[in-house]
């Protein structure tokens, strides 16, 4: 089977590279025949985020037209996804169409379920992250996190939820003010010390406590 990459996805849609007919013709001949491709998501996360990046090119594409180059894909009978489930495009192309999630956060997400597998376990976890997230914006962050700590009990849980609330920020440059103080509320809501918050975050980027 023929996986194909985020280069020749790119150069297929983006009629402005100098590669595009030859990748245009290659998708095409592989969307119309027989055989099964393949489509990774994480060369589909970064198909999007790069041909709508401004700065690397002027003009980007639509996001509009980005989704459904993505939907045309997916709808031919021969593709065959890597990895994720069913209904992961239906949520992300929501979230995509609507302009709530950014590009970092994609790639988050899909990085979120190989790296804890508590967070796979658990159901919609990318509606999960979504809920909290405009509850936050809509009822501030700091009733939002006392709220997670009196449901939240069990200490595996409890630590999941802290290496997510730094990770969250990690993929969110723009993160500051009220959101980049909830990681300090948190540990001192969970109960935490400064040996169990180096402990848990094991392996995150140590610059976000600088934000």
């Amino acid at each position: 089977m023929i996986a194909v990459d985020t280069n020749i996805l790119v150069y297929s849609h983006r009629r402005d590279s100098e590669f595009h007919s030859a990748a245009a013709a290659k998708v095409r001949e592989l969307a119309e025949g027989r055989a099964p491709w393949a489509l990774p998501w994480p060369c589909l996360h970064e198909f999007f985020s790069i041909v709508t990046h401004p700065r690397i090119y002027d003009p980007p594409s639509r996001a509009d037209l980005a989704i459904d180059q993505i939907d045309a894909w997916l709808e031919t009978a021969s593709a065959v996804l890597l990895s994720e489930g069913d209904m992961y495009w239906p949520r992300l192309r929501g979230l995509l169409a609507d302009g709530k999630i950014a590009d970092g956060e994609v790639k988050f997400l899909h990085e979120l379920r190989g790296k804890h597998p508590l967070f796979s376990s658990l159901q919609d976890p990318q509606g999960l992250v979504r809920g909290v997230r405009d509850s936050m914006a809509s009822r501030g962050v700091d009733a939002v996190l006392e709220e997670i700590a009196a449901i939240v009990v069990d200490k595996d849980y409890r630590e999941l939820c802290f290496r997510l609330c730094a990770e969250m920020m990690e993929a969110d440059a723009d993160a500051g003010g009220e959101e980049a103080d909830a990681l300090g509320t948190l540990q001192v809501l969970f109960g935490y010390k400064q040996d169990d918050v180096k402990r848990i975050l094991s392996g995150v980027d140590h610059e976000l406590h600088k934000k």
